[in-house]
């Protein structure tokens, strides 16, 4: 936690702890984050993840490409690695098809085991990461969406909008540092397994 933090990372303490215990419990072996910043929560991912695990980082570059801080920037997350890990820098857009179709390229058909949302906080943005990647996660696999308390002055976006509408549908949670708290807060979602099909009506062939 403290070196994630002086990577840079921005978040509650007590928030990001309960979400890390989680993710510990899950031992993922395929992540994928999107918006990684300054990379703090990319670092515990790979901590958190096996020592195989594939992680993958979806977020647009914070300039152009060959901007020396930015490639700076991935050298360090680079450096995150640990034992067989893979880990993938995704500099583009995440409602990109293109990105999509790498996504999956990566993960060999596999399912994701958890996903962080922190990218972009319009609702049109988060409804579409969510769209678009919650159905690549395995049932009992986690979702986590940052920011989804309220802010006095809007800056969590419109991300508290959309999770007010999906919480109940899939029986979300909250990891709050406190209750009266100004914005912060991280939406927890299990992955449910998929229903059973319901038996066919009718008069069996003889």
């Amino acid at each position: 936690m403290r070196q994630a933090f002086r990577v840079g990372m921005t978040q509650k303490a007590r928030e990001i702890r309960e979400l890390l215990a989680e993710v510990r419990r899950l031992r993922p072996r395929r992540i994928l984050e999107i918006g990684s910043s300054a990379g703090g929560t990319l670092f515990l991912w790979t901590r958190a993840a096996a020592d195989d695990a594939i992680v993958v980082s979806i977020d647009l570059p914070a300039g152009s490409l060959a901007d020396p801080e930015e490639a700076e920037r991935l050298r360090r997350f680079e450096r995150f690695r640990r034992g067989r890990q893979r880990l993938y820098l995704l500099r583009a857009d995440s409602h990109a098809g293109l990105t999509q179709r790498r996504l999956v390229e990566i993960l060999e058909g596999q399912a994701l085991d958890f996903l962080f949302i922190d990218g972009d906080h319009s609702y049109e943005g988060v409804r579409r990461d969510f769209d678009d990647y919650a159905p690549l996660v395995r049932p009992d696999g986690l979702i986590a969406l940052h920011d989804v308390h309220p802010h006095s002055h809007g800056w969590g976006g419109e991300v508290p909008q959309f999770w007010s509408e999906i919480r109940e549908r899939y029986a979300g949670s909250e990891l709050l540092g406190s209750p009266d708290q100004d914005g912060f807060g991280i939406g927890l979602i299990r992955m449910p397994a998929p229903a059973l099909s319901a038996p066919r009506s009718g008069i069996p062939r003889a």
